[in-house]
């Protein structure tokens, strides 16, 4: 007895033969083409330019050919610099997690997490983050988009992939901390090609921008998505890998570029986030 495609031949005679062998490249054939439109589909992400860095300024110093001014980020390039970021991170802290707490985490897993977390917004878009988003109603948008994107996925997967999607989604996987760094990631980076939009206070404030503006005194954008994180995944496991790694960043960030931090020692939590750090 053999299998293909999942199918196992019970045939007894040459015509069942002929037959499981005819369904089975059929199968192979339905299973190719749900695989290159599953990939045309996940491409389109290039497209959906991302919400959170239309409310910086930029101010491009430095021609870079790459980097368009106006809207250098799009979904595609948010998971490419995930991916990198999982990568690293497993290379330079996996070792240390077991020895901390006891397990491993299942970095393909988190990888397929943060590749397919903004598969949702690839039909509807990235809706403003200006305070008129409702995100109930954004949630339940994407979720149906993704549902559609399952269909024709193998069934173990598709069990596999709705649960990655709702942890993200939901903030209960480290996938969800590797989302909310990238945006810092991506400051980082761009300030790097010389546009330093991350010193300037953002546009569109919405209600959750101006309390952490208040709570931080601060009217930097790198210091409100910082301070999001550090209130809303506070009691994370992995939260103090990427305190370091967000300290880090604040240094190469503002050393560099704003004279206003002329000392910024990466060994401390940035000043104006450090009560919300205790």
């Amino acid at each position: 007895m053999s299998e293909a495609n999942g199918m196992k031949n019970t045939a007894k005679t040459p015509k069942e033969g002929l037959d499981y062998l005819r369904q089975a490249i059929s199968d192979f054939d339905e299973r190719c083409a749900h695989y290159v439109e599953k990939m045309l589909f996940m491409g389109e992400q290039r497209r959906v330019l991302r919400v959170g860095y239309n409310k910086l300024r930029f101010y491009p110093t430095v021609l870079d050919p790459f980097l368009p001014w106006d809207n250098p980020v799009t979904d595609a390039d948010h998971i490419f610099h995930l991916v990198n970021a999982v990568i690293l991170f497993k290379d330079y802290f996996g070792q240390f997690i077991p020895w901390l707490y006891g397990f491993q985490p299942q970095w393909l897993d988190i990888v397929e997490q943060v590749v397919f977390h903004e598969i949702g917004e690839t039909s509807i878009g990235d809706l403003p983050d200006d305070g008129s988003r409702d995100t109930a109603k954004k949630d339940e948008q994407e979720q149906q988009v993704f549902d559609e994107f399952m269909v024709g996925f193998p069934e173990a997967a598709q069990v596999k992939h709705q649960k990655q999607f709702a942890a993200v989604r939901d903030g209960t996987d480290i996938g969800k901390l590797f989302d909310k760094q990238g945006f810092l990631n991506g400051i980082a980076y761009l300030n790097s090609h010389g546009i330093n939009g991350s010193i300037f206070l953002c546009t569109n404030l919405s209600a959750q921008d101006n309390k952490y503006r208040r709570l931080v005194r601060t009217d930097r954008c790198f210091d409100l998505v910082y301070a999001d994180m550090l209130v809303k995944y506070r009691k994370h496991p992995f939260l103090p890998f990427f305190m370091g790694i967000n300290e880090a960043i604040y240094a190469i960030v503002y050393n560099k570029f704003d004279p206003r931090v002329p000392d910024c020692d990466p060994g401390k939590v940035p000043p104006g986030l450090q009560q919300l750090y205790l």
